[in-house]
């Protein structure tokens, strides 16, 4: 009994980890770039930084709705 239990509480602190990592990773990535779209945005073409700025609202809106896996794909979207 106690075994199955610790099995369970396992899975579910793993799930919980990966998506810890997965709304820190994707958080540090939308905050460095927004500070290099505030800092050089001027400096980089209007179409490639409304891309960028749409690809930083989906990364959000990611996070906001909590799944692991779609926050892993916008952020990895953004790095693009």
């Amino acid at each position: 009994q106690m075994v199955r239990d610790a099995e369970k509480c396992a899975e579910e602190d793993k799930k919980r980890r990966e998506a810890a990592e997965a709304r820190n990773n994707a958080d540090s990535l939308v905050h460095a770039t927004e500070q290099q779209l505030a800092e050089h945005g001027d400096k980089i073409e209007p179409a490639l930084k409304s891309e960028v700025e749409a690809a930083v609202a989906e990364t959000k809106t990611a996070i906001e709705g909590g799944d692991p896996a779609t926050m892993t794909e916008k952020a990895q979207a953004l790095t693009q």
